[in-house]
């Protein structure tokens, strides 16, 4: 949300810096996006006078003017058409930045005159639409003078990112409302409604608030230049007064309100729309409405799509003489629905579906009838109101809560006076006495200097905070308002550190160099289906369709992010993360994944730059699986290469899978270089309180053995592994690969390590070689393997 400064002294007599403002704003909680003061643009251009003028020697459209800018006289060469002697005019010396186009002014000659400076017209100086001509001032102020004083430029813009929570600051009256309580002043009383209508009460509208006035006679105008400045500050074209007014409210009061155009009748109402009725926005889009939708009806007409935008059918013009001034309370939800619905959003949409406030709904509406009699003139024919009162929100707060929470205490006095500067209504009971303080306007009742904390505080809370319900938000507002830099350091106790298994298994990949990440958990259908081949669970309200299905895997996420660190020139991306993953069949599972992109490691002296590959990744997932037995299959799922991935299995059991992604995986999304992941699944690993059988230590020498083996080369080592463990379990200890050679025909050599020993005694020679020749003959029966001489 943009606003200016004066526009905010309007609501509040503040005389703090810019600079001081925006601090209090960031304290307050609320995010200040830029601080600009707009007289910056303008540095270099200055008032200045043209005394002397003479043609070029060498342009008959150029003139040569002699221009004072009060230090000292410059020569500019000027093909302006209304130069003349005694003008006062925008002096743009070397040096300054053109704002239309974003040059910085260099001296330089023009058909061989030297020109060092430049007058300048408002289309050059971002002003508006001019003509070729340069601008014409009219000003008393010394020449030199600064040009963003003399065009009164020097105003100061804020934009602020409002959280969807802080619908009161929504406005420029309740930012103000900030920073009235920050600095202890108080707000701008808001002058009291217009009187002297008759007012007729209706009770058919389909909302808890309604106001509608017909005014007759009214001419239709340029809005006065304050309000156009303000309204071009905030982001928005002015296009008339009719219009204006109600953007320039609805950012000023937080109250979005509409005129119509009252040719298309002044029986005005809000009901839900019929099926299939239908309707043109302003912007031209057609829209068949639905029963869930509100509408704002003309002689029972849908003529605008309520709280979101108007229709094209009752908007006014500039010939528009008559017209009906609609001010309403509509239900959030239903607002929020209709906008997504439709796809449509607005400032109306923004401040309604977060939620308004409905004491401002009438004062807003006879706010506009005011400025519309006042500058465009007219008679108020007749007003029609449905006005049902706000029923008051209570919260008790303890403030022993706000010492538990925050650490320090606070007196209940002190405590009031925070509140009712935000404008909230204060009982306060103490065991003997209770006190009645109001919030709005400020009253402050004086009591006993007495430091009292055991109070407990009935609290009345405003209409325009629907974002306070319990006592933890009361705490955020008195802390807000104390200041964070009253929360001392307190040094934790001194207990024993004991790290959770989860922690500890994260430190592990920390300390190999991965950084734990979070991601969302969801992700879209197309990345869904790269991942999962099962119906996924959908999102019923999605924010957008990339984020429509709860994710199946952790992975995708951490590929965007890795894709993300690479667009940056981030070579070296390692990255983990532990949460839930979701699917149709096993429900929710904890999850810890982690993730590898392009390079292992960064190039250095001692070191060559390497990619990152299969083995890099299996040692990541074996530090996080525990020290127990356990099997590795090729059934890895089907985004893992085939051939360079495997699962870490306990019988049925999957703990866990590892591996170079799929190609097709790599290309999707747009990671450079090859991508190696891990999946181990935290629900499915032996719990810490399970009986893990470790291994016996045989106080028995070990007998290795290397063997080397011609096969084909489509035979795994793992599945060689397997089928050995099986000959002998007892004896058979190890089993290795030490070499691998491709051979041509298909062919591969494979050297193994075998080890034997025995728990129970020292191995003969003639068991050692019984052994070896039950493994050769094995080789040749499984996998027709022949012992390579």
């Amino acid at each position: 949300m943009k606003f200016t400064l004066d526009w905010l002294k309007d609501h509040i007599d503040i005389k703090i810096s810019p600079e001081e403002i925006e601090r209090d704003l960031v304290n307050a909680g609320l995010e200040v996006e830029s601080c600009v003061n707009e007289a910056a643009k303008y540095e270099g251009f200055v008032l200045g006078q043209i005394e002397e003028i003479e043609k070029h020697p060498d342009a008959d459209k150029l003139n040569l003017c002699l221009v004072n800018i009060g230090a000292e006289k410059m020569k500019v060469v000027c093909g302006a058409p209304n130069v003349k002697i005694g003008l006062k005019v925008v002096f743009a010396k070397v040096g300054a930045v053109i704002p239309s186009t974003g040059d910085v002014l260099k001296p330089g000659k023009i058909r061989g005159i030297e020109s060092r400076g430049m007058l300048c017209s408002a289309t050059e100086l971002g002003l508006g639409e001019g003509h070729d001509g340069i601008m014409e001032l009219e000003t008393n102020l010394p020449l030199g003078s600064a040009i963003a004083e003399v065009l009164e430029l020097n105003n100061v813009t804020f934009d602020l990112s409002i959280t969807p929570n802080r619908s009161d600051c929504f406005s420029v009256r309740g930012i103000a409302r900030e920073l009235a309580a920050s600095q202890e002043v108080e707000l701008t009383p808001l002058s009291p409604k217009l009187a002297g209508y008759k007012e007729q009460d209706i009770i058919h509208p389909d909302c808890e608030q309604f106001y509608i006035a017909h005014i007759t006679g009214v001419k239709n105008k340029q809005s006065p230049e304050f309000i156009e400045k303000r309204l071009k500050a905030a982001g928005m074209t002015p296009k008339n007064f009719l219009v204006d007014i109600t953007n320039y409210l609805a950012l000023d009061l937080g109250q979005p309100l509409h005129i119509h155009d009252a040719s298309v009748g002044v029986e005005f109402s809000a009901r839900h729309a019929r099926d299939g009725e239908k309707m043109t926005t302003l912007k031209g889009q057609d829209l068949t409405l639905t029963k869930d939708d509100v509408v704002i009806t003309a002689q029972d007409r849908p003529v605008a799509l309520a709280g979101i935008m108007g229709g094209i059918e009752s908007s006014v013009t500039d010939s528009t003489v008559d017209i009906i001034v609609e001010s309403a309370l509509f239900d959030p939800i239903k607002i929020a629905l209709s906008g997504r619905r439709y796809n449509i959003l607005s400032e109306s949409r923004t401040r309604f579906e977060r939620g308004v406030d409905p004491e401002m709904v009438s004062y807003a509406f006879y706010k506009t009838i005011e400025m519309v009699l006042a500058n465009c003139g007219g008679t108020v024919k007749f007003i029609q109101k449905k006005h049902k009162k706000v029923e008051e929100k209570i919260v008790e707060f303890h403030m022993k809560t706000f010492e538990k929470r925050c650490g320090f205490s606070l007196s209940a006095d002190r405590a009031a006076e925070h509140l009712m500067r935000l404008g909230f209504g204060v009982v306060i009971r103490h065991h003997e006495v209770s006190e009645v303080r109001r919030g709005d306007p400020i009253e402050v009742v004086t009591t006993s200097s007495r430091p009292r904390h055991d109070g407990v505080l009935m609290i009345t809370v405003p209409s325009f905070r629907h974002d306070v319900e319990i006592e933890e938000d009361i705490v955020e507002e008195l802390l807000r308002l104390e200041g964070l830099e009253a929360l001392e350091s307190q040094a934790l106790p001194l207990w024993p550190v004991v790290l959770e298994q989860d922690e500890n298994v994260k430190q592990k990949l920390i300390n190999r160099g991965l950084y734990e990440v979070y991601t969302w958990s969801m992700l879209s259908e197309k990345e869904y289906a790269l991942f999962s081949k099962d119906s996924p669970r959908a999102i019923d309200n999605p924010i957008t369709q990339n984020l429509a299905v709860m994710r199946p895997s952790i992975l995708p996420g951490l590929l965007n992010v890795a894709v993300h660190n690479q667009y940056k020139r981030q070579n070296v991306v390692g990255l983990f993360e532990e949460a839930k993953v979701y699917s149709e069949k096993s429900g929710e599972q904890r999850m810890i994944a982690g993730l590898r992109a392009g390079q292992f490691n960064d190039r250095t002296w001692h070191e060559k730059q390497r990619k990152v590959d299969i083995f890099d990744i299996k040692a990541d997932c074996m530090s996080v699986l525990p020290e127990v037995k356990m099997q590795l299959t090729r059934e890895a799922p089907a985004y893992y290469h085939p051939l360079r991935s495997g699962a870490l299995k306990q019988g049925k059991n999957v703990l866990g899978y590892f591996g170079e992604l799929h190609p097709k995986i790599v290309k999707e999304f747009d990671i450079k270089g090859p991508a190696v992941g891990f999946e181990v699944f935290l629900d499915n690993l032996p719990r810490k309180n399970s009986k893990v059988k470790l291994p016996e230590l045989s106080s028995y020498p070990s007998v290795p053995r290397d063997l080397c083996f011609i096969m084909k080369q489509n035979v795994m080592a793992v599945d060689v592994v397997s089928e050995v463990e099986k000959i002998d379990r007892a004896l058979i200890h190890d089993v290795s690969v030490f070499d691998v050679y491709e051979l041509p025909d298909g062919q591969k050599s494979v050297a193994f390590d075998f080890y034997y020993q025995s728990m129970e005694k020292t191995l003969s020679e003639e068991e050692i070689t019984a052994l070896t020749d039950k493994i050769i003959k094995m080789m040749k029966d499984k996998f027709d393997a022949e012992l390579r001489g």
